[in-house]
């Protein structure tokens, strides 16, 4: 079986798109394959790559927070905001520029803040991507979307024009946007030189592979040796523990009252993210581990009086659910 998500450490100059299609060229059968966040060709780092019927898991990866390290280039902005672009402005980076200076500038994006996607990018415009109308030199009105910025750090200011930074924000969020923006406020103008992805939702770069060793893997028909399991995948996730009378409910359809759940997770002491916008439901059977039932949409939405579900894990099957044989085992 190939349900499960593999951690791919994405080298410089491919795609996230190249990517998928070098696990399908290895993989002996045909099998659903996607990714959680998408990497540019220039980025590196963590790719979180989901098989079979792990593709069902991808949104609840994507709403974890992100964290990436990367490199600026102070003086000079380009039509792509990163290295790669054409430079359309040119300003003189102050010697009296100081780090100080710099990190006073990451206050201004810092929290819920609003963001434009890049011209060159794949946020679409009528079905179409951006950089389709920005290479015919048409000029494109997107609405700005809101993204969260929780740390925004400068590491290190080498002198000249090149500073390191980590960030770690929400799904959605253009790194090189924030860069031409920081640009733009410290009057010097810039743009990203180098990015890597050292986190996504709980995973981090450490437990990614590179390809060549997942080759390796997918050659020899050990891929699922190094594929995670659906309780770490969605462990970043907040949880709730219901009882298995409530569990079977859930399988069957059954609505649960909003209420219950705040009761639950006052008693449990929960306290929910306000970033994610999920909570996992688990039980735990008589002497087995705790495990996801399903995922509801939390907080609910004003009026609702009945809990949603965006995923509902174990289904009902020949009139007896498996989530019943489970407990009760």
């Amino acid at each position: 079986m190939f349900d499960g998500v593999v951690l791919v450490n994405k080298p410089e100059s491919m795609s996230s798109f190249e990517v998928v299609k070098f696990f399908k060229r290895y993989l002996k059968k045909k099998v659903r394959i996607g990714h959680a966040g998408t990497l540019d060709p220039m980025a590196t780092g963590l790719l979180p790559l989901c098989l079979g019927r792990a593709t069902k898991l991808t949104q609840f990866i994507m709403v974890g927070l992100k964290e990436y390290r990367g490199q600026m280039v102070l003086g000079k902005r380009t039509d792509t905001y990163d290295r790669e672009g054409e430079v359309i402005e040119e300003r003189p980076v102050s010697s009296d520029l100081t780090i100080e200076d710099l990190r006073r500038a990451t206050k201004n994006f810092l929290g819920k803040i609003k963001q434009v996607p890049p011209p060159f990018s794949a946020a679409k415009h009528k079905g179409t991507p951006l950089y389709v109308f920005a290479r015919k030199g048409i000029k494109v009105e997107k609405e700005p979307k809101e993204i969260f910025i929780k740390d925004f750090e400068i590491v290190r200011f080498h002198g000249g024009n090149l500073v390191d930074f980590r960030i770690v924000c929400s799904k959605g969020t253009y790194v090189r946007s924030i860069v031409d923006d920081f640009g733009k406020i410290i009057n010097t103008g810039a743009f990203l030189n180098r990015l890597l992805r050292t986190k996504v939702g709980p995973f981090t770069l450490d437990e990614a592979y590179d390809l060549e060793e997942i080759k390796g893997y997918l050659e020899e028909g050990r891929i699922s040796e190094i594929m995670l399991d659906q309780e770490y995948v969605l462990s970043h996730i907040p949880s709730v523990e219901i009882d298995r009378y409530t569990a079977s409910d859930v399988v069957r359809g059954i609505l649960l009252d909003i209420h219950t759940i705040e009761g639950l997770l006052k008693k449990q002491n929960i306290n929910v993210d306000p970033i994610i916008p999920y909570l996992r439901l688990k039980v735990e059977p008589n002497g087995s581990e705790a495990f996801t039932v399903a995922v509801a949409n939390w907080p609910p939405c004003l009026g609702d009086e009945r809990v949603k579900m965006a995923k509902v894990f174990v289904t009902p099957m020949n009139k007896e659910s498996r989530i019943e044989r489970r407990v009760e085992k």
